[in-house]
C-alpha cells in the first residue's frame, strides 16, 4: 500500500515538473517527456505489475488534463510499464543501459504514434520535418533526463521496500 500511494504521488510530482519546469527548459520548443520515466522505472526494478500501475496512474493525469484523446496516453504508458517489467529478472538494476533503450524505444514510438494520429491522418504528409524536428529531439531529450532521474528513482525504490533492507546475515545460514 505505501508502494501504490509512494507511485502515485511521484506521478502527480512529476506531472506537474512535465507541465511547468520542463516547459520552461524546453529547447527549440522542445521538452522532455518524464512522465515516461515513472512507469519504465518502476516496471524495470518491481515487475509488470508496478509498472502498468504506473502507467495507468501516470496516463489518467495525462489524458485528463494534457491531451484531448482519453485513453491514449493510458494504454500506451500501461504498456511501456509493462514491457519494462519483464526485464525485471534478466538484468542488473544498478545499470541504466535497459532503461535507457527502453526509453529511447518508447519514446520514439510515442511521439511517432502522436504524429500518426494527430498530423498524419489530417493529411499533413511532412514526415521527415517531424522527425527530424520533434521525435528525435524529443527522444533524446528524454533520455538525458533519464539519465538524471534514474539514480533517484532507484533510491526512491529501495527506500520503500523492506525487503531489499534486509542484512547480509539473513541471506547466510548459520551452521
Amino acid at each position: 500500500m505505501k508502494r501504490k500511494i509512494c507511485i502515485i504521488l511521484l506521478t502527480i510530482c512529476f506531472y506537474c515538473l512535465q507541465t511547468t519546469l520542463c516547459k520552461s527548459i524546453a529547447i527549440a520548443d522542445i521538452s522532455p517527456n518524464i512522465m515516461l520515466v515513472i512507469p519504465i522505472c518502476f516496471g524495470f526494478f518491481k515487475g509488470s505489475k508496478e509498472g502498468i500501475f504506473a502507467g495507468v496512474v501516470g496516463g489518467i493525469l495525462m489524458d485528463a488534463f494534457y491531451t484531448s484523446i482519453f485513453g491514449f496516453s493510458v494504454l500506451f504508458l500501461a504498456w511501456i510499464g509493462y514491457m519494462a517489467g519483464t526485464f525485471t529478472k534478466e538484468y542488473n538494476q544498478e545499470r541504466i543501459i535497459i532503461p535507457l533503450l527502453i526509453t529511447l524505444v518508447s519514446t520514439f514510438s510515442y511521439d511517432f504514434l502522436i504524429y500518426v494520429g494527430g498530423f498524419l491522418l489530417y493529411n499533413r504528409l511532412n514526415m521527415l520535418y517531424y522527425l527530424g524536428r520533434i521525435i528525435i529531439p524529443g527522444t533524446m531529450y528524454t533520455c538525458a533526463m533519464m539519465i538524471l532521474l534514474y539514480r533517484p528513482m532507484h533510491y526512491l525504490d529501495r527506500l520503500f521496500d523492506p525487503r531489499d533492507r534486509r542484512k547480509v546475515t539473513d541471506y547466510v545460514s548459520r551452521n
